[in-house]
C-alpha cells in the first residue's frame, strides 16, 4: 500500500467519523426541537385542566423519591425533576400527575454504564385513610402461568387474575375485598390500570409520556377504586398528603 493510498484510506475514516458526529448532533437537535414544541402545544391544555380541577399547572417540579418508596419502577431515580406537573380535585378527591424521566443506575453505578432512559406518567390520588402498601395488577392467564402471587386474598377468581405484591399482606387482604374486589374483577379498565396502594395515596402508572387526553380517564377509573374502597377509619383532616410528594418549581 503506497503511502498516497494510506492518506486517502485514514482520509475516509476521518470524514466518516465527523459524518456521525453531524448526524448525531442533528439528531439531538430534532429530537430536543421535536420535545419542546410538543410541551408547548400542551401547557396550555393542561393549564385548562388546572382551571377545571380548580389546582394549579406547573411546567417544572421536583418529585421526592423517598415519598415513593415501596414503588420498584422508582427506586434511585437519577434526577427529581418531573414535567408538567399538573394537582387539583377530581369528584372530591385531591389529586396530582407529572411526566417523570429518568436514566436507571447502570452496571457501574453512576446511572449511565448500562443503565436505562425511563418515560413514565404518574397519577396520584389521596386516600380517605392509611390502607398500607401493596400493589395490584392484573394479568392475562399466560402471563400468570410464570408469576407468583406474593399475597393470597382468599378469592380463587381474584386470585387468578390479579398479582398483589406487598410487605403488609394482611393490609392488602383488609382493603381487597367487598366492593373494591369485584370492581376490580368485573371492570375491563383493570387490567390497563396497575395501581401502588402507598399508604394514605394511591398511584398509577403508565411506561408512556403524560398527554392531556389521558388524564381524566385515568383521574375516573382511580376514583371509582377510591369510592369502592369499604372505609374502617375517618378521613384525616388538615394538609393534603399530596402536597408533600412533589414541590412545583418558578419559570
Amino acid at each position: 500500500m503506497t503511502s498516497t493510498t494510506a492518506m486517502l484510506l485514514a482520509s475516509g475514516d476521518e470524514m466518516s467519523f465527523i459524518q456521525i458526529i453531524i448526524y448525531g448532533l442533528i439528531l439531538g437537535l430534532v429530537i430536543t426541537t421535536f420535545r419542546w414544541l410538543r410541551r408547548r402545544r400542551n401547557a396550555p391544555r393542561f393549564q385548562a385542566l388546572a382551571e377545571r380541577y380548580g389546582g394549579t399547572y406547573a411546567p417544572k417540579a421536583q418529585a421526592r423519591a423517598e415519598r415513593f418508596a415501596g414503588v420498584e419502577w422508582a427506586t434511585e431515580p437519577r434526577s427529581p425533576d418531573v414535567h408538567d406537573y399538573l394537582c387539583g380535585n377530581y369528584q372530591g378527591h385531591p389529586f396530582y400527575c407529572f411526566g417523570w424521566e429518568y436514566s436507571t443506575r447502570g452496571a457501574m453505578g453512576d446511572g449511565e454504564s448500562g443503565g436505562v432512559r425511563v418515560v413514565r406518567s404518574v397519577y396520584t390520588v389521596q386516600l380517605p385513610c392509611y390502607v398500607g402498601y401493596f400493589s395490584v395488577r392484573k394479568h392475562s392467564s399466560a402471563r400468570r402461568m410464570f408469576g407468583q402471587n406474593d399475597v393470597q386474598v382468599g378469592h380463587p377468581e381474584f386470585d387468578e387474575q390479579f398479582t398483589v405484591n406487598g410487605h403488609e399482606p394482611v393490609a392488602a387482604q383488609q382493603v381487597l375485598r367487598g366492593s373494591l374486589l369485584e370492581f376490580l374483577l368485573n371492570d375491563s379498565r383493570s387490567k390497563d390500570y396497575p395501581l401502588w396502594f402507598l399508604g394514605d395515596r394511591l398511584l398509577c402508572s403508565f411506561t408512556d409520556r403524560l398527554s392531556p387526553p389521558d388524564v381524566e380517564p385515568a383521574l375516573e377509573f382511580m376514583a371509582q377504586v377510591v369510592g369502592a374502597l369499604d372505609r374502617t377509619e375517618t378521613p384525616a383532616e388538615g394538609r393534603s398528603v399530596l402536597e408533600e410528594d412533589v414541590v412545583p418549581l418558578s419559570g
